[in-house]
């Protein structure tokens, strides 16, 4: 394992990254070698974290932030990757986010949600 990091670029500033890549990667760079969050010039670095966690992350409004951290990671599923895997990992991260804020979470009668 390691530590993963993510990266949040708005699309209007991304003409900011082109006028001098190699600062705007230095920048960064720095923030993600000490493991910091950091704003410069519409890119956000969220978070830098081990890998053994997972980061539950809210992007819109120009911005992003953690909203949560859960100890379920995909890797952790012996499913494969088939749908039923996927709604079960996401029922499992949402469970354990409500349970930190002090909730429950409960099926509806009429079943899950079509996306």
């Amino acid at each position: 394992m390691g530590f993963n990091t993510v990266i949040f670029i708005q699309n209007d500033s991304v003409h900011e990254i082109e006028r001098d890549p190699k600062s705007w990667w230095d920048k960064v760079w720095e923030a993600v070698n000490g493991r910091r969050e950091i704003y410069i010039n519409g890119t956000e670095v969220v978070t830098c974290h081990h890998a053994s966690s997972t980061a539950i992350i809210s992007a819109g409004g120009n911005h992003a932030k953690v909203l949560d951290w859960v100890h379920s990671t995909p890797h952790t599923f012996t499913g494969g990757r088939d749908e039923e895997s996927d709604r079960t990992y996401k029922l499992k991260v949402l469970r354990e986010m409500a349970d930190h804020l002090g909730y429950s979470v409960r099926r509806k009668n009429k079943g899950p949600r079509e996306f």
